[in-house]
């Protein structure tokens, strides 16, 4: 845990002090502040509350662990403070996570982009130049996606266990029709959360390593626009060959998934599969 924190912080360090890629940083304001007290505060209370209207008053035992209360207003409190629990741990925890884990994804993309678009507005008088400081800048980026991949490999996991389980629960409640009408709200929020949060891991996920497919298609590209030039001694396409034959890095799941785009397709199969062996089960 210490090591990944570290490189976590060594990450997030490169990626602020690189001083020659650019990146727009919106300022804090009251809006967003409102809108992050909105989604931790509101959405669980909304939920909790919701709960509360659906649920039956000998549901707190459930919560006090068999302590009973003979005053109903504190058994209506005592569910109230469980449900918003449950919600704050089961829904709004992994949430966060995710857009936490998103956000970080989303920065990084944007200097790999930026990176991209600086190498393609190169000529070839400042490839001459600054070749060295190209090549240097683009191992940077790679020993920061490298960071990246190990830093989000066992949280990516744990996040896509916990959507493949909160899809898998809602079917299983499918096998009996009062106990899914019972928790309606509960399973809306886990087939939304579980579905909203594979598919944002994988989108943003399978953008690092389409815009270093961009990166390698930029080198490619120059070394087609000036290679009937003199590069410099060579040294200058020895550069933009080594960028575009570096291998593209794939973020992953603790190395048991890689983030690709087909795996939304993969995963909407074995959802559909297995949906259909719960409801043979339930016409048996």
């Amino acid at each position: 845990m210490l090591y990944q924190k570290k490189n976590l912080r060594f990450l997030v360090i490169s990626l602020l002090s690189h001083r020659k890629l650019t990146v727009h940083r919106p300022k804090k304001t009251f809006i967003d502040f409102a809108k992050v007290v909105c989604i931790n505060g509101m959405i669980p209370a909304l939920l909790s509350t919701l709960l509360l209207l659906l649920t039956s008053e000998e549901e707190y035992l459930y919560w006090t662990f068999g302590q009973k209360f003979g005053n109903p207003i504190y058994r209506k409190v005592v569910i109230l403070i469980g449900m918003h629990i449950y919600i704050t741990v089961s829904v709004e925890f992994l949430c966060d996570t995710i857009l936490s884990i998103c956000g970080l994804i989303k920065h990084c993309r944007q200097y790999i982009l930026q990176y991209s678009n600086n190498l393609k507005r190169l000529d070839f008088h400042t490839l001459s130049n600054n070749h060295v400081e190209i090549l240097n800048d683009y191992y940077i980026l790679e020993k920061n996606i490298l960071h990246l991949k190990e830093v989000l490999s066992v949280p990516s996991f744990l996040i896509l266990s916990c959507c493949f389980f909160n899809l898998y629960a809602v079917l299983s409640y499918g096998l009996e029709e009062d106990r899914i009408s019972d928790n309606i709200i509960e399973c809306v929020a886990s087939v939304f959360v579980g579905i909203a949060g594979i598919t944002l891991m994988v989108i943003y996920s399978s953008q690092i390593p389409e815009n270093m497919m961009k990166i390698k298609g930029a080198a490619g590209h120059l070394i087609e626009k000036y290679q009937l030039s003199v590069f410099n001694g060579g040294e200058v396409y020895c550069t933009l060959d080594r960028i575009e034959k570096k291998e593209v890095i794939y973020l992953s799941a603790w190395g048991v998934v890689d983030f690709k785009k087909s795996f939304l397709l993969t995963a909407s199969g074995a959802l559909l599969t297995y949906g259909l062996l719960f409801i043979q089960l339930k016409v048996k």
